[in-house]
């Protein structure tokens, strides 16, 4: 039989630590192709000096109901980069296959960003969804010094943004 459409769901917590040097801070993949993640705490971690991502969400089936809290990013890639799984697209790396051929589609709802700070980066977040994330609050973050956008948002609805831009040379984008 085939396991295209199981789902699993994964919890974690990862606090009080500093994740420096090499590329990826912290990479969440699908091993599976069909991992949720859900009911999850990032809290009081570093990421400094990353040259792709602090934070990878890569080939993620959905990030919901989590808590993202305490953060810094220093002098990284990016600090958040979100990637729909190539299985939801096209071709891989190409455009998303239409919703109502793409179930599965990479999603982010009900995630809370409280207190992250974005400094030195290429950029803040980058959410390349194929299906709209939703609900999403960014509560109190600073971003110090970007160079490219601080959000770079795609196929979003419902986000809530409550924070600071300072110093910033990047834009605010939300792409459709």
């Amino acid at each position: 039989g085939s396991n295209k459409w199981r789902s699993e769901s994964s919890r974690f917590h990862v606090s009080g630590v500093t994740l420096a040097g090499g590329a990826v801070g912290l990479h969440m993949s699908a091993a599976t192709g069909h991992l949720q993640i859900t009911d999850s705490v990032i809290s009081h971690v570093r990421f400094r000096e990353l040259s792709r991502y602090g934070i990878f969400l890569d080939d993620i089936f959905g990030l919901d109901n989590n808590l993202l809290s305490f953060l810094s990013f220093d002098q990284c890639g990016v600090a958040f980069y979100q990637r729909a799984p190539d299985s939801q697209r096209v071709t891989p790396g190409g455009f998303c296959k239409s919703a109502w051929n793409n179930p599965a589609e990479g999603y982010m709802d009900k995630v809370v960003f409280y207190r992250v700070q974005v400094t030195n980066c290429q950029a803040g977040f980058q959410l390349d969804a194929c299906r709209a994330d939703n609900l999403n609050y960014w509560v109190l973050n600073a971003f110090s010094n970007i160079t490219g956008s601080g959000w770079d948002l795609h196929s979003n609805s419902e986000a809530v943004i409550v924070s600071s831009y300072v110093e910033n040379v990047g834009a605010m984008n939300q792409r459709y």
